[in-house]
């Protein structure tokens, strides 16, 4: 069988009970799309086994790729876009999920969705209030070493450019918790206890030779890109390649 897992908001929203209260209360758009995450090995499967249950490519007949290999595919009437992404997640930072894709039965992990998250360099206001949703689960901040936030360090403990964006992010959505969960003071301790959770598993926690040469790097060359760009490219029906930011 090949295993294929929500990402983004959809899945926000199927493994977190409180979501629907929360965005309605954060006035959180409705999801753009249908994110899905499976192996690069199953891409031709995959694709095969969408064409059979009525999927299509855009209007022109064509897939649109991206240098990470996704494919972008819509629903029969009414028209849905439905996003298939490859393991490894390649956009501002390189996420690996390998075996632990199908841990879960509909949605990648806790902590890799969160993760999915906290990655992008600039994070907008839904994806914030998505954040926050994630952040409020209460098994969170656990401390069986099973706990998304004990995963997390595990993950940022090699990889010094994730670890730097995702501590930026953290004070980002901590500062917009503040701000619009004020009212709701229960909510908000529950984001806070979660965020310090991976704060202090992160500074306590092993750091692998990898995550000590980059940082020394960083330190000598302090403008050095701490993300990478991911430029987008999409075919054209006679197999040209257009670029497409």
């Amino acid at each position: 069988m090949t295993p294929v897992r929500l990402m983004g908001s959809v899945a926000v929203a199927l493994r977190c009970a409180h979501a629907p209260r929360l965005w309605k209360r954060l006035a959180r758009a409705e999801p753009a799309d249908i994110d899905l995450v499976a192996h690069r090995r199953h891409r031709g499967l995959l694709l095969k086994r969408m064409r059979e249950l009525g999927l299509v490519e855009d209007s022109r007949g064509v897939v649109r790729r991206t240098l990470w290999g996704r494919l972008l595919l819509y629903t029969p009437a009414p028209s849905y876009p439905v996003e298939v992404f490859f393991d490894p997640l390649d956009f501002h930072h390189r996420l690996r999920l390998g075996h632990r894709l199908a841990l879960d039965g509909l949605t990648i992990p806790l902590p890799e969705l969160t993760l999915s998250k906290l990655q992008y360099q600039r994070l907008d206001d839904d994806q914030k209030k998505d954040l926050l949703v994630l952040l409020r689960e209460e098994s969170f901040a656990s401390d069986g070493a099973e706990s998304p936030a004990r995963r997390i360090a595990h993950v940022l403990s090699s990889d010094w450019p994730l670890w730097r964006t995702t501590m930026d992010n953290l004070i980002a959505v901590e500062q917009f918790a503040k701000q619009v969960l004020a009212p709701e003071p229960q909510e908000l301790a529950a984001v806070l206890s979660s965020i310090e959770a991976i704060r202090t598993l992160v500074a306590s926690g092993y750091k692998r030779p990898a995550w000590r040469v980059r940082a020394f790097f960083q330190r000598l060359v302090p403008g050095f890109p701490v993300g990478r760009h991911v430029e987008c490219v999409e075919s054209e029906p006679n197999g040209a390649i257009a670029n497409s930011r």
